[in-house]
């Protein structure tokens, strides 16, 4: 492959020629570190890998509850119990607008090593020797020059690392707390999760994505409005939805402990992805009941795909 994942893994397979790699790609567009935290521990962790490349800084804001998840996502891989290599990598839009800004605090925290996209192309750019045009479609995805470059900064990096190995500290330093409300947090659907009541939604079997995490969740259709309900002590929920633009997206009410939080309108965007909400964010544990519902003026044929609930 010529993505950058693909270039780091013949890296490896061409630099160590006797040894047997395997590339788990866990990425899947649009999603920030609150929708990957939750995917964790299926898409990731389950296939005890060595070295995990962490990179949200196109997709997550700069919000404080972006900034605590990230940072949950960095300690569970830390956490692992196979004890992997970590490494950060920060990419960034055609303006060169990213989170980077609020996540490098995190990884100096856990004194990890950071590998910017972003920085190699504003230098770039500044002397005049490429334009986003050359690494990029569009506003945000590279190319298959921008992947080599990303892959290059990457494997430069993991070549020091090699040429150093014997000057190396190898005593482990202790992994700092986080005080993320995150770090337990998976992305509960129909596979893995049985609400109070599933109302008028029903279990969604289509293969939305390359994991079965964000494929396996529930539906209702426009005019059945029984809600799906469930009970919680999180402190922080979000649910994770399907964006429609090539069919009518339905209205969803959430009501918490009998009071309506929002209405979530699943209809319209750029394209179509897995978008979020956060009905939940306090710093309580005490239960509340969730109802989830279609509203009454949801458009006809519409339909709401709840993906999961990350808690």
């Amino acid at each position: 492959a010529l993505n950058y994942s693909g270039r780091l893994l013949k890296w490896f397979r061409d630099t160590y020629p006797n040894g047997e790699f395997e590339l788990h790609n866990g990425g899947i567009g649009a999603t920030g570190s609150i929708i990957g935290g939750g995917r964790m521990q299926e898409d990731i962790l389950q296939y005890e890998p060595d070295l995990i490349i962490i990179e949200f800084a196109c997709n997550d804001g700069v919000t404080a509850i972006e900034t605590e998840s990230y940072d949950a996502v960095i300690y569970r891989a830390l956490t692992a119990k196979n004890n992997p290599a970590v490494m950060l990598v920060y990419f960034c839009r055609n303006d060169g607008g990213s989170s980077q800004l609020v996540e490098i605090p995190i990884g100096k925290k856990y004194d990890l090593p950071m590998i910017s996209y972003n920085n190699w192309f504003k230098q770039a750019k500044k002397d005049d020797l490429i334009k986003w045009e050359d690494i990029s479609p569009d506003v945000v995805h590279p190319n298959d020059r921008g992947h080599a470059v990303a892959a290059a900064l990457i494997t430069h990096r993991l070549e020091l690392v090699k040429a150093n190995l014997d000057k190396i500290d190898r005593t482990e330093a202790p992994v700092p707390e986080s005080i993320s409300r995150f770090v337990n947090q998976m992305l509960k659907n129909s596979q893995n999760y049985t609400p109070v009541s599933s109302g008028s939604f029903v279990p969604a079997t289509k293969q939305y994505y390359n994991f079965n995490s964000l494929s396996n969740g529930w539906t209702a259709e426009a005019g059945n409005t029984e809600p799906l309900v469930f009970e919680t002590e999180s402190q922080v929920v979000t649910l994770v939805f399907k964006r429609q633009l090539n069919s009518p997206g339905a209205k969803l009410q959430v009501i918490v402990d009998g009071k309506q939080v929002m209405i979530i309108d699943s209809n319209g965007g750029m394209s179509e992805y897995a978008d979020l909400r956060t009905i939940i964010d306090r710093q309580e544990t005490t239960k509340v009941t969730v109802e989830l519902r279609l509203t009454e003026d949801s458009p006809p044929n519409s339909k709401f795909l709840l993906l999961g609930i990350v808690e």
